[in-house]
């Protein structure tokens, strides 16, 4: 048997998870999202609120919010239930979907479905993944201003949304629906999709006590309905239980240790049966209503008919089919844990600005009432006004060891217990720049992309390269306590030599690599990893120009350095002018097929060629350039670094195409635009026309000089 253990193992180590749950021990999220060391460290994990708020205070969260995150939902009126974890390696999104909690009992004991995907980010997927990624988007949604985490799951939205249009060799699998309740009810998507839909099999622990639901779903199905049950877990109040047994019901008789949690639908046709598992139970908050309707958010697969496997076979190894009655089964008219709501003075959790700002959340406290923080590791208090149902004040510079707080009212006593998401915290090296918070937090994750990026990792011949390495590797140096501190000392020292060096490093290191006949991998490998370190030196050049002031000396040495790579005219003579025909003849007519595929592919994710201009346009209207006034001077420099420039886009532009204006392309310009929002000195270009009317412009000016 196959556990939710060995299926959180398969996911890439080096990249985050996002994984979402109804209730959760912290003990289990560690053991199977935050295993060995902090693999897949700044995960994700979004709960219900009211669990959440009610049951957190007795686990104990050292470290949560310096390894990973748990969150409480917003934003959805119902339960938030879905049971889910998401992930991407190169090409690939890796989606667990199922009907476990990460809890002991959803990880060791109950009896679960779950099921396991690896879907290729091409065109033929594109429904599944459009479906995934306005789950993610709804996700972000659910986590209330904290802009770090909104921004890590954003940024997996972004590489979902650009889907290849290559044809690739991936497995395949059986035709399945990924369906999320956010938007459209999981009955209505299950209704649009299955043709005449006969009967339905129903095999879940909860059952709705609501008679007009009950009696709404079986019409829906003309009447047939069969129910599948664990006798010891099973019970409804009386009146239900009157419209119950109308319909068939068989037992399973399941190990005295387990209990079934599983939920399953199975919709007889006749092409087949349909097979939906996940989250939902049966309930009209899990299966009638959107969350935009006030319902439960909820997620499950659908799987067509197959040939290969039938349903029945889910039940085979731990489960036996027993004669059951109606009459057998109790009944009660307990509350389901889904439908009790709590109200809290005080949030449990809170959150770390960039700028070392603590942010609290207290919708229960007036504006202008007076609390006390302590912050566990400290011995001072921290006296903070609420305002706007919010509790802010800056965390003291001297608090590197913990993550929890204790709220206290005006006679010091206790309100709530909590701990702050500090991935924040991490950003204090970050201090003397002066940007906005949205522009640290871009600048912080490049540094933590750069700092990650070790290509001996991957030299070998059947190893995956990550498109883009989605800032992993470590901020803890063990798992014992007290060990942890804010300033992380495995950052860069910030400042824009070592910013660029670091950069220019990773980059001569592959491209030596590029050309090593000893190294295992195959040279399409080669050449993605290539492109990754080409990335990363482009937005380090740009990182390095801005935090320095303006220094030229980084785009001439990257100007250099490309048109030396790309065997370029201009890289064995400064002075020569772009020759397309020579130029295909020397360098792109020794490309294979799927070396161009790649180019293609990976550089037209990336948007090398958007970098580029943004490069350029930093070089020439910097105050040592000066615009166009620069070619009146007899210095031939600002001409000869002109034509590098056009010769490398040009080159570019051939091998990943003209390429549109989507997410990939979105997120290079708002993470440059936005950084350069922050800096009164730069001129934003209007548009990205500008930026190519900038060069042209330029080159014909640069020609007359050369």
């Amino acid at each position: 048997m196959v556990t939710v253990q060995d299926q959180f193992a398969i996911f890439p180590k080096n990249n985050q998870i996002i994984a979402t749950t109804y209730n959760f021990d912290l003990r289990i999220i560690k053991d199977l999202i935050c295993p060995r060391r902090g693999v897949h460290e700044r995960s994700i994990v979004i709960t219900d609120q009211n669990f959440f708020s009610e049951e957190v205070v007795g686990q104990d969260f050292f470290n949560q919010g310096l390894t990973h995150f748990v969150y409480p939902a917003h934003n959805v009126e119902g339960a938030f239930h879905p049971k889910t974890a998401l992930g991407i390696d190169e090409g690939l999104v890796r989606l667990l979907v199922g009907s476990h909690n990460l809890t002991e009992n959803g990880a060791k004991y109950n009896l679960e479905i779950t099921g396991f995907y690896e879907i290729s980010l091409t065109e033929n997927n594109s429904l599944i993944l459009s479906e995934i990624s306005a789950f993610l988007q709804g996700l972000a949604g659910c986590i209330a201003s904290d802009v770090t985490a909104q921004k890590s799951i954003l940024q997996i939205v972004n590489y979902i949304n650009d889907i290849s249009p290559s044809v690739m060799k991936w497995k395949t699998e059986n035709q399945f629906y990924f369906l999320h309740s956010f938007k459209k009810s999981i009955l209505e998507q299950i209704m649009n999709i299955i043709p005449k839909i006969k009967s339905a099999t129903i095999c879940v622990p909860t059952h709705s006590e609501d008679t007009g639901f009950i009696k709404e779903f079986s019409y829906l199905f003309g009447g047939k309905l069969k129910f599948l049950v664990d006798p010891k877990n099973f019970s409804v109040g009386e009146e239900a239980k009157h419209v119950y047994e109308k319909f068939e019901i068989d037992g399973l008789e399941i190990e005295s240790n387990r209990s079934l949690h599983a939920k399953i639908y199975i919709f007889h046709t006749s092409k087949g049966d349909w097979t939906l598992y996940g989250s939902p139970n049966f309930t009209p908050p899990a299966l009638l209503k959107s969350v935009d309707k006030g319902g439960n958010l909820e997620a499950a697969i659908l799987l067509s008919p197959s040939k290969k496997w039938h349903w029945k076979q889910l039940f085979k190894e731990r489960v036996e089919p027993i004669s059951l009655s109606w009459d057998e089964l109790p009944s009660s008219e307990e509350t389901s844990e889904e439908e009790k709501t709590t109200v809290r003075l005080v949030d449990n959790w809170g959150y770390e600005t960039p700028n070392n700002e603590a942010v609290i959340f207290a919708p229960g406290l007036r504006t202008g009432e007076v609390v006390y923080v302590r912050l566990f590791g400290t011995a001072s208090l921290v006296e903070v006004k609420v305002k706007d149902g919010l509790l802010r004040f800056k965390v003291p510079a001297t608090w590197n060891t913990d993550s929890r707080y204790e709220v206290l009212d005006g006679e010091m006593k206790a309100i709530v217990k909590g701990f702050l998401n500090r991935s924040g915290a991490a950003m204090r090296e970050l201090s003397d720049v002066d940007v906005n918070d949205e522009s640290k937090i871009r600048l912080w994750f490049f540094m933590n992309r750069l700092r990650n990026f070790e290509p001996d990792r991957y030299d070998r011949a059947d190893n995956e390269i990550p498109l883009v390495p989605l800032d992993p590797g470590s901020w803890i140096s063990g798992s014992e306590r007290g060990t942890w501190s804010p300033v992380s000392t495995s950052l860069l020292n910030l400042g824009p030599n070592q910013i660029f060096s670091a950069a220019k490093s990773n980059f001569e290191e592959v491209w030596d690599k590029y050309y090593d006949e000893k190294s295992k991998m195959p040279m399409a490998s080669k050449l993605r990893l290539v492109i990754v370190a080409l990335d990363i030196y482009m937005e380090g050049a740009f990182y390095a120009h801005v935090i320095s002031g303006g220094s030229n000396e980084y785009y001439v040495q990257l100007g250099q350095d490309l048109c030396e790579f790309f065997d370029l005219p201009c890289g064995k003579n400064c002075r020569a002018l772009w020759n397309e025909k020579e130029w295909r003849k020397q360098y792109l007519d020794a490309l294979d097929a799927e070396q161009i595929e790649v180019w293609k592919k990976i550089g037209g994710k990336v948007r090398l060629d958007i970098s580029l201009l943004f490069d350029f346009w930093l070089y020439f209207s910097s105050k040592t350039v000066g615009g166009f006034q620069a070619f009146d001077r007899r210095s031939l420099d600002v001409p000869i670094n002109v034509n590098r420039f056009h010769q490398v886009f040009r080159a570019l532009r051939i091998l990943i195409g003209q390429g549109k204006q989507d997410a990939s392309f979105q997120k290079v310009w708002d993470d440059r635009m936005i950084f350069l929002g922050s800096q009164k000195e730069y001129q934003k270009p209007l548009s990205f026309k500008s930026l190519e009317e900038c060069m042209e412009n330029c080159i014909i000016r640069a020609i007359a000089k050369l």
